[in-house]
């Protein structure tokens, strides 16, 4: 059989997919501030190149661009900035690229599976591996690098079998594109391509070395553009000079466990929410899983197509367990990728007994929306009871300040992640200037600081984490405001550097503003967690 035969989704399956399409990206719409840790951060980023040459903001007072050769996290961002100017602001421009990369989940996996001579309701199953912790860690580039690599690779395996000019050069932009979304879903389109070629070379094997030169080139040549940029990446980049990332994390490569890597799999694919629904829901779609699997077993000789299902899988499996969990100032690279395994682990369903699979997928279809519906449920309660009032905190602030936020209460009632360590970079976002900390002091982001300009430095990069570290006599002196969440104050005790006052807040947040004055310096200053 070839590629891309197995047969076509009747309508009434079509519609089925597009209602688990839309259950999949529903929840975004019911809340302004989602609940995605980094996200702030890439909404800075994106407003920061949007408003470059806008003088009110000063960006190119305080930033400067990295090289591409430095880092890959380029795309999404210049993309997020190109869409800004007609959305108008950088919160709709992520929101609408985060809209389209859910959507693009069940839709890639469908593409993959007909690749694969699977069934395309397999597609339905797409949704679910949307709502990860990796979503939930604000993982932006990443998420959206996963539908884009089960695109590459179900073209892929129509270049091996049929190779054209035009599918070569479709695959030559995936590449590159996700060379610059993400290198591990670059590595795994890499590696899984390699896989596949191996199970088809018989099909590209030429009586002559002529012939076969030509037709490794038709259907190879298409990886030279982002092979290159990957030489010259390794050739420049932090993670090979690690002397120039500077701070603690230089050089540092850490591995978890491999033997607590199974365990923590369904945790990173599912458990989003503080209710136990989400959990749940993903225990009976596995179980419809395991059994679509076992009946899809057969005894007789596996066809190539079956064997190339499991490359995908066994790439994605492989990395997650070999993979270190931190190279330098990038954190979590193995964890993240298991929505990959388990998009990846659905792909070896073939079940033959159609009544048997009709049933299956109509209950996988009936989960994927319950899982869309909770995740709706409970950004609704989120952002009702979180982050609402937020816009009372930041409104009506001067533009291209400086604005240092301290979480001392990470924890949501809702997310299982806790959201708010980025909250300050809303007023980046929208006003422009400085609001620390943020990832422009990682070697790897697109805009660095210029030296110059750049906030204090601490012996721990990235402090935000720790926000007892902060110093008044030091810190205080460069920020112009100061936003906090939770029941510290850091002025309590009066500590030496600039006085504080009061300006605004609600709820769980509360924003100062630096005074002309100053406190004697009469003790040393040891922080706003003294006593705690």
């Amino acid at each position: 059989m070839s590629l891309g035969s197995a047969p076509p989704l009747r309508s009434a399956w079509r519609w089925i997919h597009r209602v688990a399409a839309f259950a999949t990206v529903l929840p975004l719409f019911f809340a302004k501030h989602l609940p995605f840790l980094d996200l702030p951060e890439h909404l800075a980023l994106v407003a920061t190149l949007r408003h470059w040459w806008d003088p009110v903001w000063e960006s190119q007072r305080y930033f400067y661009f990295e090289s591409l050769l430095r880092t890959q996290y380029w795309l999404y961002h210049v993309v997020g900035a190109l869409l800004a100017v007609p959305l108008g602001t950088a919160e709709r421009s992520v929101f609408v690229l985060t809209l389209l990369s859910g959507l693009a989940y069940p839709y890639s996996l469908r593409a993959l599976a007909r690749s694969l001579d699977r069934d395309p309701r397999i597609g339905l199953l797409g949704g679910p591996f949307f709502w990860s912790q990796a979503l939930m860690h604000g993982l932006l580039n990443f998420v959206a690098s996963i539908p884009l690599a089960l695109w590459g690779v179900s073209l892929l395996l129509d270049q091996i079998r049929g190779p054209t000019r035009v599918r070569a050069l479709g695959l030559s932009v995936i590449a590159v594109a996700l060379f610059y979304l993400h290198l591990s879903l670059f590595v795994f389109f890499f590696v899984t391509g390699a896989g596949l070629f191996l199970v088809f070379a018989r099909d590209v094997w030429a009586p002559s070395a002529k012939q076969f030169a030509k037709t490794l080139a038709l259907r190879a040549s298409w990886l030279l553009p982002a092979f290159c940029f990957a030489l010259l990446f390794v050739w420049q980049s932090p993670v090979t000079h690690p002397e120039s990332s500077q701070g603690e994390h230089a050089g540092v490569v850490r591995f978890i466990p491999i033997l607590q890597k199974p365990r923590l799999l369904m945790v990173w694919m599912h458990d989003v929410w503080r209710t136990p629904w989400h959990i749940g829901l993903a225990l009976v779609m596995w179980g419809i899983i395991f059994v679509l699997i076992g009946a899809s077993v057969r005894m007789q000789k596996p066809s190539r197509l079956t064997v190339a299902a499991f490359v995908p899988f066994v790439v994605s499996v492989s990395l997650y367990l070999l993979m270190p969990t931190q190279v330098g100032y990038a954190f979590i690279l193995d964890l993240r990728l298991a929505p990959l395994v388990g998009l990846t682990t659905v792909l070896l369903l073939h079940a033959r007994h159609e009544s048997l699979t009709r049933f299956a997928f109509a209950a996988i279809a009936v989960v994927a929306v319950g899982f869309g519906l909770n995740s709706a449920y409970q950004m609704h309660t989120f952002e009702a009871r979180e982050t609402a009032h937020f816009e009372l905190v930041l409104r009506n602030l001067p533009p291209a300040k400086r604005l240092l936020t301290l979480v001392f209460q990470r924890e949501s009632r809702v997310a299982e992640v806790g959201p708010f360590l980025h909250f300050g970079s809303y007023y980046r976002a929208r006003y422009g200037g400085i609001a620390s900390l943020s990832f422009s002091e990682m070697p790897h982001w697109p805009l660095r600081y210029r030296p110059e300009e750049a906030p204090p430095k601490k012996k721990i990069a990235l402090w935000d984490w720790n926000p007892c570290l902060f110093r008044n006599s030091t810190d205080g002196l460069y920020y112009d405001f100061i936003l906090t969440r939770g029941d510290v104050d850091p002025f309590a005790h009066h500590p030496p550097g600039p006085k504080w006052f009061a300006i605004g807040g609600a709820r769980d947040w509360k924003l100062y503003a630096k005074s002309s004055e100053s406190w004697p310096e009469d003790g040393p200053d040891v922080g706003p967690c003294v006593g705690r």
